[in-house]
Protein backbone atom coordinates (compact mmCIF):
# COMPACT_ATOMS: atom_id res chain seq x y z
CA UNK A 1 0.00 0.00 0.00
CA UNK A 2 1.29 3.25 -1.40
CA UNK A 3 0.20 6.03 1.35
CA UNK A 4 0.58 9.75 1.02
CA UNK A 5 0.45 11.78 4.36
CA UNK A 6 -0.05 15.72 3.92
CA UNK A 7 1.60 17.91 6.72
CA UNK A 8 4.97 17.94 7.66
CA UNK A 9 4.27 18.92 11.42
CA UNK A 10 4.32 16.80 14.38
CA UNK A 11 1.50 14.23 13.74
CA UNK A 12 2.47 13.42 9.53
CA UNK A 13 6.25 13.14 11.38
CA UNK A 14 5.67 10.64 13.63
CA UNK A 15 2.88 8.67 11.54
CA UNK A 16 5.77 8.87 8.93
CA UNK A 17 7.97 5.42 10.47
CA UNK A 18 4.58 3.21 10.99
CA UNK A 19 3.20 3.40 7.40
CA UNK A 20 6.89 3.06 5.91
CA UNK A 21 7.18 -0.11 7.58
CA UNK A 22 3.30 -1.06 5.89
CA UNK A 23 4.85 -0.07 2.43
CA UNK A 24 5.75 2.81 0.32
CA UNK A 25 4.59 5.70 2.43
CA UNK A 26 5.65 9.94 1.37
CA UNK A 27 5.37 12.86 3.41
CA UNK A 28 4.38 15.73 1.69
CA UNK A 29 5.25 19.54 3.38
CA UNK A 30 3.95 22.84 2.74
CA UNK A 31 6.61 23.51 0.54
CA UNK A 32 5.22 20.69 -1.63
CA UNK A 33 1.60 21.08 -1.30
CA UNK A 34 -0.69 23.49 -1.07
CA UNK A 35 -4.04 22.22 0.31
CA UNK A 36 -5.90 25.67 0.44
CA UNK A 37 -5.73 25.47 -3.91
CA UNK A 38 -7.19 22.81 -5.43
CA UNK A 39 -5.03 22.54 -8.33
CA UNK A 40 -2.07 22.14 -6.30
CA UNK A 41 -4.17 18.87 -4.45
CA UNK A 42 -4.86 17.54 -7.56
CA UNK A 43 -1.13 18.27 -8.84
CA UNK A 44 0.21 16.10 -5.93
CA UNK A 45 -2.19 13.45 -5.52
CA UNK A 46 -2.55 12.76 -8.84
CA UNK A 47 1.06 12.80 -9.60
CA UNK A 48 2.14 10.65 -6.14
CA UNK A 49 -0.96 8.37 -7.22
CA UNK A 50 -1.48 6.81 -3.61
CA UNK A 51 -3.65 4.12 -2.35
CA UNK A 52 -4.48 6.10 0.97
CA UNK A 53 -4.50 9.49 2.15
CA UNK A 54 -3.58 10.98 5.70
CA UNK A 55 -4.19 14.77 6.11
CA UNK A 56 -2.44 16.21 9.18
CA UNK A 57 -1.67 19.68 7.75
CA UNK A 58 -3.63 22.13 9.93
CA UNK A 59 -3.45 25.65 11.38
CA UNK A 60 -3.25 24.59 15.19
CA UNK A 61 -1.55 27.32 17.17
CA UNK A 62 -5.06 28.02 19.39
CA UNK A 63 -3.88 31.40 20.44
CA UNK A 64 -3.02 32.90 16.87
CA UNK A 65 -6.25 31.52 15.49
CA UNK A 66 -7.96 33.53 17.92
CA UNK A 67 -6.33 36.91 15.96
CA UNK A 68 -9.20 38.49 13.07
CA UNK A 69 -5.94 38.75 11.29
CA UNK A 70 -5.05 34.88 10.81
CA UNK A 71 -9.07 33.82 10.44
CA UNK A 72 -9.39 33.62 6.93
CA UNK A 73 -5.71 31.71 6.90
CA UNK A 74 -6.93 29.51 9.80
CA UNK A 75 -10.49 28.74 7.92
CA UNK A 76 -8.92 28.14 4.32
CA UNK A 77 -6.65 25.95 5.48
CA UNK A 78 -8.67 24.05 8.38
CA UNK A 79 -11.76 24.13 6.40
CA UNK A 80 -11.23 24.47 2.13
CA UNK A 81 -8.09 22.49 2.65
CA UNK A 82 -10.09 19.05 3.64
CA UNK A 83 -12.80 19.77 0.98
CA UNK A 84 -9.91 20.13 -1.49
CA UNK A 85 -8.78 16.79 -0.97
CA UNK A 86 -12.00 15.77 -0.60
CA UNK A 87 -13.03 16.04 -3.94
CA UNK A 88 -9.46 14.84 -5.62
CA UNK A 89 -9.69 11.90 -3.17
CA UNK A 90 -12.67 11.26 -4.89
CA UNK A 91 -11.63 11.92 -8.32
CA UNK A 92 -9.74 9.11 -7.76
CA UNK A 93 -11.46 6.74 -5.73
CA UNK A 94 -9.57 7.20 -2.84
CA UNK A 95 -9.91 6.33 0.76
CA UNK A 96 -8.37 8.90 3.69
CA UNK A 97 -8.48 10.14 7.27
CA UNK A 98 -9.09 13.25 8.17
CA UNK A 99 -7.89 14.28 11.38
CA UNK A 100 -10.10 16.40 13.77
CA UNK A 101 -10.55 17.46 17.16
CA UNK A 102 -11.93 16.40 20.81
CA UNK A 103 -11.67 20.26 21.81
CA UNK A 104 -15.14 20.88 20.13
CA UNK A 105 -16.31 19.26 23.29
CA UNK A 106 -15.91 19.89 27.17
CA UNK A 107 -15.75 18.16 30.19
CA UNK A 108 -18.58 15.02 30.43
CA UNK A 109 -21.53 13.62 29.15
CA UNK A 110 -23.23 11.47 31.12
CA UNK A 111 -21.64 8.20 32.18
CA UNK A 112 -19.65 7.17 28.40
CA UNK A 113 -18.53 10.48 27.78
CA UNK A 114 -19.49 12.93 24.00
CA UNK A 115 -20.25 10.20 21.35
CA UNK A 116 -19.73 11.17 17.97
CA UNK A 117 -23.55 11.55 17.18
CA UNK A 118 -23.30 14.39 19.72
CA UNK A 119 -23.76 17.89 18.20
CA UNK A 120 -20.54 19.65 18.72
CA UNK A 121 -20.01 23.10 20.86
CA UNK A 122 -16.80 24.81 20.00
CA UNK A 123 -15.49 27.41 22.36
CA UNK A 124 -12.75 28.84 20.49
CA UNK A 125 -12.15 29.87 16.60
CA UNK A 126 -10.01 26.73 15.88
CA UNK A 127 -12.11 24.21 17.35
CA UNK A 128 -15.11 26.31 15.13
CA UNK A 129 -13.31 25.22 12.17
CA UNK A 130 -12.87 21.50 12.44
CA UNK A 131 -16.14 21.35 13.12
CA UNK A 132 -17.13 23.07 10.17
CA UNK A 133 -14.62 20.94 8.12
CA UNK A 134 -16.69 17.33 9.59
CA UNK A 135 -20.15 19.03 9.00
CA UNK A 136 -18.96 19.50 5.41
CA UNK A 137 -17.05 16.10 5.31
CA UNK A 138 -19.85 13.52 7.00
CA UNK A 139 -22.28 13.40 4.76
CA UNK A 140 -20.02 12.03 1.96
CA UNK A 141 -17.74 10.29 4.51
CA UNK A 142 -19.38 6.69 4.21
CA UNK A 143 -19.54 6.75 0.44
CA UNK A 144 -16.13 7.77 -0.17
CA UNK A 145 -14.28 6.61 2.81
CA UNK A 146 -13.29 9.11 4.46
CA UNK A 147 -12.29 8.73 8.14
CA UNK A 148 -12.83 11.81 10.33
CA UNK A 149 -10.48 10.92 13.69
CA UNK A 150 -10.77 12.98 16.33
CA UNK A 151 -8.33 12.91 18.62
CA UNK A 152 -6.99 15.26 21.69
CA UNK A 153 -3.43 15.75 23.63
CA UNK A 154 -1.16 13.19 21.47
CA UNK A 155 1.24 12.17 22.93
CA UNK A 156 4.03 9.96 21.23
CA UNK A 157 7.27 7.57 21.69
CA UNK A 158 8.82 9.87 19.22
CA UNK A 159 10.66 13.10 20.32
CA UNK A 160 8.81 16.13 18.76
CA UNK A 161 8.86 19.33 20.18
CA UNK A 162 4.99 19.92 20.14
CA UNK A 163 5.27 15.92 21.56
CA UNK A 164 3.09 16.64 24.84
CA UNK A 165 5.72 14.51 26.51
CA UNK A 166 7.97 17.42 25.13
CA UNK A 167 6.39 20.30 26.19
CA UNK A 168 5.10 19.40 29.55
CA UNK A 169 9.22 18.59 30.45
CA UNK A 170 9.27 22.36 30.25
CA UNK A 171 6.13 23.30 32.71
CA UNK A 172 6.47 23.82 36.11
CA UNK A 173 2.71 23.67 36.77
CA UNK A 174 0.09 21.34 34.64
CA UNK A 175 -3.47 21.88 34.55
CA UNK A 176 -5.57 18.57 37.05
CA UNK A 177 -8.26 18.24 35.18
CA UNK A 178 -8.79 14.49 33.43
CA UNK A 179 -9.78 14.44 29.97
CA UNK A 180 -9.27 12.35 27.18
CA UNK A 181 -6.09 11.35 25.52
CA UNK A 182 -4.54 10.14 22.17
CA UNK A 183 -1.42 7.91 22.13
CA UNK A 184 -0.15 8.10 18.16
CA UNK A 185 0.95 4.86 18.12
CA UNK A 186 -2.24 3.68 19.32
CA UNK A 187 -4.11 5.86 16.59
CA UNK A 188 -2.28 4.21 14.05
CA UNK A 189 -3.69 1.08 15.14
CA UNK A 190 -6.91 2.48 14.74
CA UNK A 191 -6.31 3.32 11.05
CA UNK A 192 -4.94 0.07 10.62
CA UNK A 193 -8.00 -1.89 12.14
CA UNK A 194 -10.23 0.75 10.09
CA UNK A 195 -9.03 -0.72 7.19
CA UNK A 196 -8.53 -3.98 7.84
CA UNK A 197 -12.01 -4.54 8.86
CA UNK A 198 -13.53 -2.26 5.77
CA UNK A 199 -15.20 -0.12 8.29
CA UNK A 200 -18.02 2.61 7.16
CA UNK A 201 -16.02 6.03 6.35
CA UNK A 202 -17.48 8.75 9.28
CA UNK A 203 -16.30 9.86 12.43
CA UNK A 204 -14.18 7.86 15.26
CA UNK A 205 -13.41 9.30 18.26
CA UNK A 206 -9.28 8.23 18.00
CA UNK A 207 -8.66 8.23 21.72
CA UNK A 208 -7.69 5.83 24.31
CA UNK A 209 -10.48 5.07 26.72
CA UNK A 210 -10.71 6.70 30.29
CA UNK A 211 -9.58 9.35 31.25
CA UNK A 212 -6.04 10.94 33.02
CA UNK A 213 -4.31 15.19 33.31
CA UNK A 214 -1.73 16.79 32.39
CA UNK A 215 -0.92 16.98 36.22
CA UNK A 216 -0.84 12.75 36.29
CA UNK A 217 1.27 12.78 33.30
CA UNK A 218 3.82 15.10 34.51
CA UNK A 219 3.88 12.85 38.03
CA UNK A 220 4.59 9.57 35.94
CA UNK A 221 7.22 11.54 33.58
CA UNK A 222 9.03 12.93 36.96
CA UNK A 223 8.92 8.82 38.30
CA UNK A 224 10.13 7.84 34.99
CA UNK A 225 12.86 10.02 34.86
CA UNK A 226 11.87 12.14 32.50
CA UNK A 227 11.23 15.18 34.71
CA UNK A 228 13.94 16.39 37.29
CA UNK A 229 13.14 14.76 40.62
CA UNK A 230 13.68 18.19 42.24
CA UNK A 231 11.54 19.91 39.82
CA UNK A 232 8.76 21.10 42.20
CA UNK A 233 5.64 20.44 39.85
CA UNK A 234 2.32 21.99 40.93
CA UNK A 235 -1.52 21.43 40.00
CA UNK A 236 -3.04 24.11 38.18
CA UNK A 237 -6.65 25.05 38.44
CA UNK A 238 -9.00 25.80 36.32
CA UNK A 239 -9.60 29.42 37.47
CA UNK A 240 -5.59 29.83 37.27
CA UNK A 241 -5.86 28.40 33.35
CA UNK A 242 -8.34 31.03 32.74
CA UNK A 243 -7.08 34.01 34.32
CA UNK A 244 -3.95 33.10 32.19
CA UNK A 245 -6.22 32.70 29.08
CA UNK A 246 -7.67 36.16 29.50
CA UNK A 247 -4.45 37.81 30.40
CA UNK A 248 -2.78 36.27 27.18
CA UNK A 249 -5.70 36.74 25.01
CA UNK A 250 -5.64 32.89 24.09
CA UNK A 251 -8.24 30.48 23.46
CA UNK A 252 -10.40 29.09 26.22
CA UNK A 253 -9.04 25.55 26.42
CA UNK A 254 -11.48 22.51 26.85
CA UNK A 255 -11.16 19.43 28.46
CA UNK A 256 -13.20 17.17 26.74
CA UNK A 257 -14.48 13.20 28.11
CA UNK A 258 -14.81 11.26 24.68
CA UNK A 259 -16.50 8.08 24.21
CA UNK A 260 -15.05 5.30 22.25
CA UNK A 261 -17.88 2.83 22.70
CA UNK A 262 -18.05 3.03 18.65
CA UNK A 263 -14.63 2.13 18.00
CA UNK A 264 -15.19 -1.15 20.75
CA UNK A 265 -18.30 -1.87 18.37
CA UNK A 266 -15.84 -2.60 16.01
CA UNK A 267 -13.78 -4.60 17.98
CA UNK A 268 -11.10 -1.91 18.41
CA UNK A 269 -9.60 -1.89 21.99
CA UNK A 270 -6.81 0.23 23.16
CA UNK A 271 -5.35 0.69 26.14
CA UNK A 272 -6.53 2.51 28.76
CA UNK A 273 -5.29 5.99 29.16
CA UNK A 274 -2.96 5.91 32.15
CA UNK A 275 -1.93 2.18 30.91
CA UNK A 276 -1.00 3.98 27.54
CA UNK A 277 0.58 6.63 29.11
CA UNK A 278 3.21 4.62 31.15
CA UNK A 279 4.12 2.59 28.32
CA UNK A 280 4.47 5.66 25.84
CA UNK A 281 6.58 7.21 28.45
CA UNK A 282 8.73 3.96 28.95
CA UNK A 283 9.83 3.90 25.38
CA UNK A 284 9.88 7.73 25.08
CA UNK A 285 13.06 8.69 23.01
Amino acid sequence: MKTLIIGGGYLGTVLLPHFQKQGEAVLTTSQDLDITNLASVEKVIGGHAPDFIINTAAFTNTNEAELPEKQEEVYAVNVQGPSNIAVVAQKYTIPWVQFSTGMMFDGKNGNTGWSEEDIPQPTNYYSWTKFRADEELTPVAEKNLIYILRIHTPLSSISHPRNFINRLQKFDKAIDIPSSISIVEDVCTIIDQLLSKKAAGGIYHAVNPDVISAYRIACIMQEAGLIQAEKNITALTREELDAMTKQNGGAHQTFPVLSTKKLEKLGIHLDPAETAVRKTIHAFS
